[in-house]
């Protein structure tokens, strides 16, 4: 009764501006007429770094940079998101949080898994973590309720890989690799690649990934830095459905002892960078 007697002593215009108001609240794209896309029931979030001896030219940004990527994730508020955290130098070493917002790891425990160390085992460990990824996502899905499943709820899949040199080490060969992530690209896992001391799109699509989705960056600790940011700002827009593709800003500033010209906006925070059709 309350809303009807509102309504009847509101002018005619009130009701109308309530209306529009409150239509406006489906924050549908203005240049389109679709509306936005829902979030995903579940993110699981996979972030396999190179941690080997030629990784100590990147100092503590190693370190600096994945704490930086979880804590810009943390403040996305995303619903359930998990963590898998994995480095590989001669072995691989990993760990996982089921909710993001539980990594609490500081600097010193993270020199377990980071400091670098040992060979470059690329290529096992990246398909040994899209596989392991693949499980995770099939584990939580079956362990959902009926009416659950039966809405046929999204996930969401990130999965970055970080090196700085070839690998020297694996059984498996490039061509492997390749196949794998062709497969989880095609199953919807949003496949992301960082390379230094290397052309990072030349040798991202040697290992299946997508041009737009590889990235070089500077084998500086600065360098790493803005690269690792620039994959927190991705993954943020592959969660939102938008374009993932990293942006010429993005690829500048992952390169800055390269001459360019100088952008006259600075890169917004995660929450902002979309993309409109």
């Amino acid at each position: 009764m309350a809303i009807l007697k509102l309504i009847f002593i509101l002018p005619y215009y009130g009701i109308i501006k309530i209306m529009l108001s409150s239509i406006s609240n489906v924050k549908r794209n203005s240049n389109s007429s679709s509306r936005p896309t829902p979030p995903p029931y579940h993110i699981d979030i996979t972030y396999v770094a190179d941690r080997s001896g030629s990784m100590s030219s990147m100092g503590n940004s190693v370190i600096n940079s994945v704490i930086e990527f979880v804590d810009s994730q943390k403040e996305s508020n995303h619903n359930n998101c998990s963590f898998h955290l994995c480095s590989f130098g001669f072995e691989s070493h990993e760990i996982h949080f089921n909710n993001i917002n539980d990594f609490n790891l500081n600097n010193e425990q993270l020199k377990e898994y980071l400091n670098p160390q040992g060979c470059t085992r690329l290529i096992d460990t990246a398909i040994e973590q899209l596989d392991k990824q693949n499980q995770r996502i099939e584990s939580y899905l079956n362990s959902l309720p009926n009416n659950i499943k039966q809405l046929n709820p999204k996930f969401s899949k990130i999965f970055a890989l970080m090196t700085d040199g070839q690998d020297n080490l694996s059984e498996n060969k490039h061509f492997h690799l390749q196949q794998k992530v062709q497969e989880a690209r095609d199953n919807g896992t949003t496949c992301i690649f960082l390379g230094a001391n290397q052309d990072a799109i030349t040798s991202g699509s040697r290992f299946g990934f997508s041009q737009d989705n590889s990235l070089t960056f500077s084998a500086t600790p600065i360098g790493l830095q803005e690269a690792v940011r620039s994959v927190s700002y991705a993954t943020q827009r592959s969660i939102n459905g938008n374009n993932v593709s990293f942006t010429p800003q993005e690829r500048s500033s992952s390169q800055p002892d390269i001459p360019s010209t100088p952008f006259s906006n600075p890169i917004p925070p995660p929450q902002y960078l979309y993309y409109q059709y």
